[in-house]
């Protein structure tokens, strides 16, 4: 595992945090169409399980998939969380959706990590006159927490093929840190 780190802003992208194996295996269960819920213009599908904070839209259900709650765990026990995640977004980019430059919201947690699939993509962080690009690898976690997190736009540039973000937010409203039982 290669982990580039951008410490003093609070980003950190940590390569093959997954297996090709298991990303095999959780694309056999994303690319299933007949759940989707969204189509739009930056994202072809958009679904949400868990909490509705921050965000109520296309949401699929309240309990979140056991497939999706292992990731959370592992992400949890590697210590990137203070509390297992309890609001996961799949975001669906067909070739050159992009999503535009923005600063999630404030009840999405102090950290946000993404998970990314399928091919590797371009995300740019912006704030004033300054801005970089860092490659997004398949398999990769990108970890916002902090300045990059909240004085920092970010932005995903359109995609030459197809891909998945996994998205994960531990929302404010959550009431207790997650214990592993």
């Amino acid at each position: 595992m290669i982990e580039i780190d951008y410490n003093s802003l609070g980003l950190s992208i940590i390569d093959d945090f997954i297996s090709k194996e298991q990303e095999s295996s959780i694309l056999d269960i994303i690319d299933d169409k007949k759940d989707r819920v969204s189509k739009r213009k930056d994202r072809n599908s958009i679904k949400r399980y868990g909490s509705d904070v921050p965000y109520r839209a296309n949401m699929v259900s309240q309990t979140i998939p056991d497939y999706l709650d292992d990731i959370g765990l592992k992400i949890f026990e590697s210590g990137l969380l203070k509390q297992k995640p309890d609001s996961i977004s799949i975001n669906e980019y067909l070739v050159g959706q992009e999503i535009k430059p923005h600063i999630d919201s404030q009840s999405s947690g102090d950290i946000i990590v993404v998970l990314s699939l399928l091919s590797d993509a371009e995300m740019k962080f912006s704030r004033k006159d300054e801005s970089f690009i860092v490659e997004v690898k398949s398999k990769s976690l990108v970890v916002m927490k902090n300045d990059i997190r909240y004085k920092w736009m970010h932005s995903i540039l359109p995609v030459k093929s197809k891909r998945y973000s996994i998205v994960f937010r531990c929302s404010k409203n959550q009431k207790s840190i997650s214990k592993i039982q």
